[in-house]
């Protein structure tokens, strides 16, 4: 799963989302503590940055992907070869989150027999709309995707706000025996007391 290096190990970090929805500005704040004021089109960039676990350190490989369909053979190889991956959508745009949901079916179909977990971020969580998918229905809607270890709100613009964010990602590929004890569902006001983990078993309890 991991690539070796001198000073630590190294993990690809797969951006996906639609256009528009901020990976490029999430990216660019962790790396540089800023983001660019105008927006340009990415095409597949690659990046190498270090995240922290405590006193453990992670060497990520952030690829940056393009929102555009149209290159699917392109996102399919972005899909096979990720250790880990940030699925995002915007909180003022209901239907990047649906886009999220159908890019989850795709690594499930790609990924069939790997377990590789996935965070799922919604980010502009400073510029929220009436309408826009709250963090209750993302949690209900993300039940059933067994690798999606975390349900996150983030503000790019926030560079507390990203660095929390790519803890977590260090926590998850450092830690993965944790992956199922602790799967909080996070916003910017306040951390959620409930967890995807806990309502799975809510879920399963109800069925039985």
């Amino acid at each position: 799963m991991k690539q070796g290096s001198e000073d630590s190990d190294s993990y690809r970090l797969v951006v996906l989302g639609s256009t528009g929805v901020g990976k490029s500005a999430l990216i660019s704040m962790f790396l540089k503590g800023d983001i660019e004021r105008t927006y340009k089109p990415t095409v597949d960039d690659i990046h190498i940055g270090y995240a922290w676990q405590g006193r453990k350190k992670c060497k990520l490989e952030i690829l940056d992907t393009s929102g555009s369909y149209d290159f699917p053979a392109m996102r399919r190889l972005n899909i096979s070869t990720g250790h880990i991956f940030l699925l995002v959508h915007s909180l003022q745009d209901p239907k990047s989150f649906e886009d999220a949901l159908c890019i989850l079916e795709q690594i499930r179909d790609e990924r069939t027999e790997q377990d590789v977990p996935i965070l799922v971020v919604g980010t502009k969580s400073d510029q929220k709309r009436p309408g826009c998918v709250s963090s209750a229905e993302a949690e209900l809607r993300l039940i059933d995707y067994m690798d999606v270890v975390r349900y996150v709100e983030c503000n790019a613009k926030s560079a507390d706000s990203v660095n929390s964010l790519f803890k977590q990602v260090a926590n998850v590929v450092l830690n993965p025996r944790d992956r199922s004890l602790s799967l909080p569902v996070e916003t910017d006001s306040q951390p959620q007391k409930r967890s995807l983990s806990f309502l799975r078993r809510l879920k399963s309890i109800r069925r039985s």
